[in-house]
């Protein structure tokens, strides 16, 4: 049985992430659309991340949006394991995601994550 990354407390909360995304999906736009509705931690400012970054709950509310977004891309586009460095690190995607928030803190959370995906997509088509 392969273990999440995040911890059993933040898989309950997956949920709320996975949810809000399919709404997002539902309404026909995805995330890099100028036109797009984001909804859920996907839509606060990479400030707001990097400020309970440190608080291990209310980050875990973060990435469990972004493993729903990951989810999505994953379902949508056909790449089954584009995600797959994720699991040797637990804290990598994390620490990505703050790195970049810290370096362009005016961008939404969900721009983080969709910048880390084109990450992992290229690193996997090499």
């Amino acid at each position: 049985m392969r273990r999440s990354v995040f911890g059993r407390r933040s898989q309950r909360m997956h949920g709320a992430g996975v949810v809000a995304l399919s709404m997002t999906l539902a309404l026909g736009a995805s995330a890099g659309s100028a036109h797009a509705k984001v909804f859920g931690y996907g839509n606060k400012g990479c400030m707001e991340y990097i400020e309970v970054f440190d608080n291990r709950e209310g980050r875990s509310l973060y990435a469990s949006w972004a493993q729903g977004y990951f989810s999505s891309i994953s379902q949508r586009e056909g790449l089954s394991d584009f995600t797959r460095g994720i699991g040797d690190d637990p804290n990598a995607m994390q620490k990505w995601l703050k790195r970049y928030c810290e370096r362009r803190n005016s961008k939404r959370f969900y721009e983080a994550v969709d910048a880390y995906a084109e990450e992992l997509i290229k690193a996997g088509a090499q």
